[in-house]
């Protein structure tokens, strides 16, 4: 069986790897021969159904927005290699009594297992026959995948020392929990602050993930945060434009400008969080050029923010997406860090003239001249400047009318300009690549006319 193919941020140099294949450890801490059954919550082992699959994305959804703010790719892909700091297996199948035949847990991880090889394989478990089969079972998989990960990174419980028998911590009553604690079925479980090993001892979960025992750190930040670091949102096509792009807030005081050229009219944007995998309680500002507050959003009745707003004159105006963040019942002491992913969206009317290319070319184009055939051809490697769903076209000036254009999927615009169409999503710094062909009867220079490029709608 193959789940669906699924990664948060392909590339980072530390992975954990959501397991529902089933797996075999020949030793595991003072286990032998640990034998874990792929996931099955049908009593179908052979084939994963419908709904199967979709709760194996929903766990993925909620665990890779627990580990958004890392330098971490949480997949469903089996990752080359298991090496310590490399990558964390986390196995999900099974009821657990190989652990405690009389009360299985729904999980167990041994601590530091990732960073020291302490339990011989970078593998940690969560039974997920042992959870309850109910409207939040997606969720509790979710958090103890979180959970027992955690433990490998260094994490120890999260412990509430006021009450009696020192439980793990509950959270707190405005819905909030720590992953490290007891999952008390909250709207959010979230990374903490708070007392650990004892009353006096504190654990930073997002200081202790981080660190340099672990080696991954914290994601790269999509975005500046002041007015003269911010990144260009950049629109394709004229007049009322729509753009997008995804982020993370890292930490509670990372904040991600963006900026955009506007023309008079209406402007509305919107932070989006992934209800009900969000971990962010987000906040929106639109400030002007020189950074001066014009409009914010922080509902306290939505985890999400929108700002409306009417442009009057033309110039740069700049998005701040940001943590809302402790919430309302935490104390110095007991908190939950609301950080997470967001998706930005919004539209305005753009002023194409005073914004940024949409697509940069990565490298020069070398022309190879095939003489059989009597043409050139290049390899053309673009990098994408904006993020969309939509198909958009790319305009390319060609350097004299003599040139012909062979491949690929072009449509001559007149005389000197070829329009090609790319249907496809595309993120910031996506590459798209293709070979292009061409007819040069007066064999003039080439050169590279993918300098040139306009994206229109």
């Amino acid at each position: 069986m193959v789940p669906p193919v699924l990664n948060s941020l392909p590339g980072a140099p530390a992975t954990i790897y959501l397991d529902f294949n089933g797996h075999f450890d020949a030793s595991w801490s003072s286990f032998s021969n640990v034998d874990t059954p792929p996931y099955d919550t049908d009593n179908n082992v052979n084939a994963w159904s419908a709904t199967e699959i979709q709760e194996i994305t929903d766990i993925w959804r909620f665990v890779a927005d627990d580990y958004a703010p890392f330098n971490i790719n949480v997949t469903t892909v089996l990752p080359p290699s298991f090496a310590i700091r490399v990558a964390q297996r986390v196995s999900i199948g099974g009821d657990g009594r190989w652990f405690d035949a009389n009360n299985p847990p729904f999980g167990v991880g041994l601590l530091n297992g990732f960073n020291s090889g302490s339990g011989q394989t970078p593998t940690c478990y969560v039974f997920e026959a042992a959870h309850p089969y109910d409207a939040t079972f997606r969720q509790n998989v979710a958090f103890t995948a979180s959970h027992e990960a955690g433990h490998t990174f260094g994490l120890e419980h999260q412990i509430d020392y006021t009450q009696s028998g020192n439980p793990l911590n509950p959270g707190l009553p405005d819905g909030t929990s720590p992953l490290m604690g007891t999952n008390n079925l909250p709207i959010r479980n979230m990374w903490w602050f708070g007392t650990s090993t004892s009353a006096t001892t504190f654990q930073d979960d997002l200081a202790v993930l981080s660190n340099a025992t672990n080696g991954f750190g914290f994601r790269p930040d999509e975005a500046g945060g002041n007015a003269a670091a911010a990144a260009a949102l950049i629109a394709i096509g004229t007049g009322t434009v729509n753009v997008s792009r995804s982020g993370v807030i890292t930490q509670m005081t990372d904040a991600d400008w963006y900026k955009i050229t506007a023309n008079p009219g209406p402007l509305t944007f919107t932070a989006d969080v992934p209800e009900p995998f969000n971990n962010l309680d987000v906040k929106l500002e639109l400030r002007n050029s020189a950074g001066a507050l014009l409009v914010s959003s922080d509902p306290s009745t939505s985890f999400d923010a929108t700002v409306t707003f009417n442009v009057a004159a033309a110039g740069t105006y700049i998005l701040v997406v940001s943590s809302h963040g402790v919430s309302s019942a935490a104390t110095g002491t007991n908190f939950g860090f609301n950080v997470g992913g967001y998706q930005l969206t919004g539209s305005f009317v753009v002023n194409p003239a005073a914004q940024g290319a949409a697509l940069k070319l990565l490298a020069p184009v070398r022309w190879v001249y095939n003489r059989k055939a009597r043409v050139y051809r290049g390899v053309v490697t673009l990098v994408s400047q904006v993020e969309t769903s939509e198909s958009f076209a790319i305009h390319v000036k060609l350097p004299h009318r003599s040139v012909r254009w062979v491949a690929p999927f072009g449509q001559r615009v007149g005389k000197k300009a070829v329009r090609i169409t790319i249907d496809q999503d595309v993120g910031v710094n996506s590459l798209l690549r293709f070979v292009v062909t061409v007819r040069n009867p007066l064999r003039k220079p080439l050169g590279t006319f993918f300098r040139g490029l306009k994206a229109i709608g």
